[in-house]
């Protein structure tokens, strides 16, 4: 889905322009996970009011290119021999 946000912006000076922002949204599930309270207390340390969604969606990303990356490093194992430079 292609979203545009328009931004009215007027400087000092009273020079209006107006920024146009075309981007992809990415569709979403909702899912309903339960956390234990001590790890939600420990998130919302760490982001500001309304920003826990995004720190949970960014950490899982992280740990899935980590795993792939793990998944890849092990199929790899034994493909170059020490005296075969890459």
């Amino acid at each position: 889905m292609l979203t545009t946000v328009v931004y009215h912006v007027t400087s000092r000076e009273g020079i209006t322009a107006v920024l146009q922002y075309k981007y992809r949204v990415m569709p979403r599930q909702r899912v309903m996970i339960p956390y234990p309270p001590d790890v939600i207390a420990e998130i919302d340390k760490i982001v500001s009011h309304g920003n826990r969604t995004a720190f949970l969606v960014e950490l899982a990303k992280r740990e899935i290119k980590l795993n792939r990356q793990r998944k890849a490093l092990r199929a790899a194992t034994g493909a170059w021999k020490a005296e075969e430079p890459p």
